[in-house]
């Protein structure tokens, strides 16, 4: 039986991450409230945005990964640079993936029908965009 209560990403996302989670650790006197939690967070995103040459993650998951799902190889779109794994509704301190319009041809996500979603986002810029 497996149980998943959050989210995984790879990618862009899990970058700027890793380097919050890591800020925090070496400093978390610093990180005492909500707001300049999200203040933080955005400046690495922003530097992350502008960041030129040397950037150590990929940019484009379509050339450096292989994603099946129930045994179906997913072709990943050219451009993606972050997968996220999600069970529950929304991730990042409130983002909603699917927004209030959704495609008819899916249901609205659930943490408590069995499935994980996969949504893939093209870098930075997109992700503030959600």
């Amino acid at each position: 039986n497996f149980i998943m209560n959050n989210y995984l990403g790879v990618g862009v996302e899990a970058d700027i991450a890793l380097k919050f989670h890591l800020a925090r650790e070496g400093n978390p006197e610093k990180f005492n409230s909500r707001l300049h939690n999200k203040g933080v967070y955005l400046k690495m995103s922003i530097s992350k945005m502008i960041q030129r040459g040397g950037d150590d993650v990929v940019k484009d998951l379509s050339k450096a990964m292989v994603l099946d799902v129930d045994h179906e190889r997913i072709k990943i779109p050219s451009g993606v640079g972050g997968i996220i794994f999600l069970n529950i509704k929304s991730w990042m301190a409130g983002c909603d993936g699917w927004g209030p319009d959704r495609d008819d041809k899916f249901k609205a996500p659930s943490m408590n029908d069995g499935l994980i979603e996969v949504i893939g986002v093209q870098g930075v810029m997109h992700l503030g965009q959600i």
